[in-house]
């Protein structure tokens, strides 16, 4: 039994909310929209990150509806052939993750393709179809979202009849679709793929780019100069975030110019988000940033120093027998920073103050110590704002009590 006392807090904060005009709608360059190739890397790696407990059962009980249309008018009929009934099983199983983590209220679709024209080593990529910024209630102005986020954050389909996410999938490959972790070493997982590809398309992804000189002209057309915006002026959300070892905002250096390119191939590149970090023990999160711009990989990914553990699943490459059925807290913590509502129940949000509807989430939270430390995962954290928590508890399994800001005093 915890007797009352005071639990000294660190900080976490949520993006303030402002209400501007719009929407503008759609950075112009071509390398906006599919950031996400993950690469096969042609190891093997014994590695199984299953579905947590708690999510699995929650499935069938889905907080976001995800609607996936297989090889639609928008694929290119050339290069498709149909869906095997497993993949698209497997499919429909990634998405069903992805829709018990997130909290919203408007529908996803994502028009996938199988296809037999991409690149050898690509297992599959996938992007937003459409960024949007300047929307009711969008919480930065002048700044892009990705659709999925921005029809959530609105309240508004603000693509009509389009879909959200727009994803590819290589069918060359020998796959392996049941989600039981036992993907041989010659086989990949192609629900990690799934999923993987889904949190591109969700908004993890940012527009900075290095011009390699030729050819699409991603810059200016100078060979090192690096740039943001996608066409524009302005950055995508995930961009606001990202900064160089010093600390200071990549969003801060000329676009275009030689001084982002070499800041970006530097090795040292970081996304660092209040969330994130609390979920990182209190680390900005490294992101993957090699001294050769890798056009599809560098930037939107985790660095590779995240391999192995149970964070893995957004980094660049995949290997053989590699399963990771989770996003991972720490880009869980990515999302939130850029403005999704998680239901995330190894972290677990606790408001007193708190008067709506009750789900755990950090826009959403519980307004008891109590109904926390009943959710959260063996293992996993409450974060308890700032207040008076007039209740006893009693903790009996593993687990971390965090906080926000300020002192919370629990007891009677």
């Amino acid at each position: 039994m915890i007797q009352p006392k005071t639990i000294a807090l660190c900080a976490l904060m949520l993006l303030p909310v402002t209400t501007v005009a719009g929407p503008d709608h759609a950075p112009g360059h071509g390398h906006a929209h599919d950031h996400g190739g993950l690469v096969a890397s042609g190891e093997v790696r014994e590695f199984y990150v299953p579905v947590p407990p708690a999510v699995r059962q929650r499935m069938d009980e889905k907080t976001a509806n995800i609607v996936v249309n297989f090889n639609p008018a928008s694929c290119p009929s050339a290069n498709v052939t149909p869906w095997p009934t497993d993949a698209r099983e497997a499919f429909e199983f990634a998405a069903s993750v992805w829709a018990a983590i997130l909290n919203g209220s408007e529908t996803i679709e994502i028009d996938a393709c199988w296809r037999n024209d991409l690149a050898a080593n690509t297992l599959g990529s996938a992007g937003p179809r459409d960024w949007y910024q300047n929307f009711t209630n969008a919480p930065r102005s002048n700044t892009w979202y990705p659709v999925a986020l921005a029809n959530e954050l609105s309240g508004s389909d603000q693509n009509g009849s389009n879909a959200e996410i727009r994803a590819n999938f290589n069918s060359n490959f020998t796959w392996h679709f049941e989600p039981d972790g036992q993907a041989t070493s010659s086989e990949f997982d192609f629900i990690t793929v799934v999923i993987h590809e889904i949190g591109h398309g969700l908004g993890f992804a940012g527009s900075m780019v290095v011009d390699n000189g030729t050819g699409n002209d991603e810059c200016n057309g100078t060979a090192g100069d690096g740039c943001f915006g996608g066409g524009t002026s302005d950055p995508f959300i995930y961009d606001r975030f990202t900064e160089n070892l010093n600390g200071t905002a990549l969003i801060s250096y000329t676009s275009p110019s030689s001084a982002l390119g070499t800041q970006l191939t530097s090795n040292d590149v970081f996304f660092d988000g209040t969330s994130a970090n609390i979920l990182n023990g209190g680390n900005r999160v490294p992101l993957y940033a090699p001294s050769s711009w890798d056009f599809g990989s560098s930037y939107s990914h985790l660095d590779e120093d995240f391999n192995g553990t149970d964070d893995a699943l957004m980094t660049f490459s995949l290997s053989f027998a590699e399963t990771i059925h989770y996003p991972g807290r720490v880009t869980l913590g990515m999302f939130v920073d850029m403005g999704w509502d998680i239901r995330n129940l190894s972290t677990v949000w606790v408001d007193a103050s708190y008067t709506g509807q009750e789900i755990g989430g950090p826009t959403n939270p519980f307004d008891t110590v109590n109904e926390g430390v009943k959710a959260v995962e063996p293992g996993g954290t409450v974060i308890i704002r700032q207040g008076n928590y007039a209740e006893s508890l009693t903790v009996l399994r593993a687990m971390v009590l965090d906080g926000e800001n300020g002192n919370a005093v629990i007891g009677q």
